[in-house]
């Protein structure tokens, strides 16, 4: 067996068995002989190999057979053939089994389903883990990004009304007085704040009653008409929006 001899009892055995073989020791060579004491022919073999699923093989005075095999149990069987057909009444056998390789044992095998199954269930773990850490800071960006656009938007509503209010005490301290300043006020206020179109009413005195002061609109919008009922237009305290805003102050 694999180069090292396993000899038998001096006076022959007709069983030998069950040897146990490492995954190395898968190359052997078995020799076997018979005796008949009738004159006549020399014996003749026959021999099969059960676990590998051989026939019993053709009868030759051959005495030696090379096996190479795989992990598995076996049991290689000799019978002695007569010229005349007769054979053994018993075969003379020899059981063996060679051992997996350890990375094919069953242990070896069990432990690597624990372990890759251990590793999905950690893997798993973790990430489930780490999208509840992942879900949780998306959360807290996207609540800090809408904090930081509704303050942005403030910051700028903030910075148009200051822009604006600087404008028009520009245009006040530009003008002779109020009156002088209010076309270019309205304009300011209308651009700035995206208006299409505005108007400014003042109270005129001794009737109290509100008057346009003056009309503001887009360059490309027609209200000529619109712009001339407006300007003829006086509202009393109390009458329209304009003369409810006056009559409450």
């Amino acid at each position: 067996i694999a180069g090292e001899s396993y000899p038998v009892s001096d006076f022959g055995q007709s069983e030998v068995g069950i040897l146990e073989l490492r995954p190395s020791q898968n190359l052997m060579n078995i020799d076997f002989f018979g005796l008949d004491l009738t004159v006549g022919e020399p014996l003749r073999y026959q021999y099969k190999l059960e676990g590998a699923g051989k026939d019993w093989s053709p009868p030759t005075e051959q005495r030696t057979v090379e096996l190479s095999l795989g992990p598995g149990s076996y049991r290689f069987l000799v019978r002695a053939v007569r010229v005349d057909g007769t054979q053994s009444e018993t075969p003379a056998a020899v059981s063996f089994r060679i051992l997996p390789p350890v990375w094919q044992r069953w242990w070896f095998l069990t432990l690597v389903v624990l372990l890759i199954t251990a590793s999905v269930f950690a893997f798993d773990r973790y990430r489930v883990a780490r999208t509840k850490e992942l879900s949780a800071a998306l959360t807290k960006s996207t609540k800090l990004t809408r904090e930081l656009t509704e303050q942005r938007a403030e910051l700028h509503r903030a910075n148009q009304a200051l822009e604006l209010e600087y404008a028009i005490v520009r245009v006040l301290a530009e003008s002779g007085a109020p009156s002088e300043a209010a076309p270019g006020m309205l304009q300011l206020i209308c651009e700035e704040l995206g208006w299409e179109m505005g108007a400014i009413w003042n109270v005129a005195q001794p009737a109290n009653v509100l008057r346009c002061l003056d009309v503001w609109h887009r360059p490309e919008l027609v209200a000529a008409e619109f712009e001339a009922l407006t300007r003829n237009r006086t509202f009393a305290p109390g009458e329209g929006l304009p003369g409810r805003v006056l009559a409450s102050g």
